[in-house]
């Protein structure tokens, strides 16, 4: 096959529909056929499927993005851009810097019964009530990418839109913002379950072992703890309650593009001893 029939056929290799992608597309088969192939990448669920090797080609490039993924680009000195779903060419020397996840995520945390001093420093989830007790619970997190409006995400509700919305300023945002810790690099998904577990750490200072274990169907402590974090992460419906001092945890978000939509505190851990305790009670008062 010559080279002009390369070119006629290259414009049906991708899903594209403008005169001007279908342009690219022939000059990027015509700079394979020259030897200046870029890299050429599908992107599905937020991760990338490449070839070995792959992002080591300088060249211009083309990405496949999936509806439910969105990337960054850099280049050996910075960042250049975040793009959405769709077919994304690559200039020369551009390359993948990270692919993201637009759906709806949740992490958790799996509480235990602290028995010695040794878990209760380990243990992601233990903290201190202020009556001294160490406690821990089942904590989780629900988040998504900021989609740049107040309103619920979009999350497939809407047929003639995509089911996932890109917003370019919260994707470059998880990106370039990386927390790093004392030997590691926090990306945007750790974020929110690392600031759950302070916040949840600095609650239960304000409760004694006697008010967790209250056993009110009306006003559970577990449920009251898990409004009052809710309260401090998102960001307030009400236009009265907007113009209020903003908390650090809502700055930190937002500074990252991430939007926090549920958490969840449940299945209070407590100390063995503590436990045995409370069922001997709860065995004699039933004898």
């Amino acid at each position: 096959m010559c080279i002009r029939d390369r070119a006629l056929a290259a414009q049906f290799v991708l899903p594209v529909e403008s005169w001007h992608d279908r342009w690219l597309v022939i000059r990027r088969l015509i700079g394979h056929l020259l030897g200046e192939r870029g890299p050429v990448t599908f992107v599905h669920e937020g991760r990338a499927i490449e070839a070995y090797q792959e992002d080591r080609r300088r060249g211009p490039g083309v990405f496949l993005v999936d509806p439910t993924s969105a990337v960054v680009f850099r280049t050996d000195a910075a960042f250049t851009r975040a793009a959405g779903p769709g077919v994304v060419f690559t200039r020369p020397g551009e390359r993948l810097a990270e692919a993201l996840d637009l759906r709806r995520q949740e992490r958790r945390i799996q509480g235990r019964p602290p028995s010695s001093q040794e878990e209760v420093a380990s243990a992601q989830s233990m903290a201190i009530t202020r009556d001294g007790i160490p406690v821990s619970a089942d904590l989780s997190v629900t988040f998504i990418l900021d989609p740049g409006h107040e309103a619920e995400p979009r999350e497939g509700r809407i047929p003639e839109k995509p089911p996932f919305e890109f917003y370019a300023p919260s994707v470059e945002r998880a990106v370039y913002g990386h927390v790093f810790g004392e030997l590691e690099d926090l990306p945007w998904t750790e974020l929110p379950l690392r600031l759950l577990v302070e916040l949840w750490r600095e609650e239960i200072k304000r409760w004694d072992l006697s008010e967790l274990l209250r056993s009110d169907p009306e006003a559970r402590p577990l449920q009251l703890i898990s409004d009052a974090l809710l309260k401090r992460i998102v960001p307030p419906r009400d236009a009265l309650e907007q113009g209020s001092h903003e908390p650090q945890e809502r700055e930190i978000l937002r500074s990252r593009g991430v939007r926090v939509l549920d958490v969840r505190i449940e299945n209070l851990q407590l100390p063995g001893d503590i436990q045995h305790e409370r069922d001997y009670h709860w065995r004699e008062s039933w004898a």
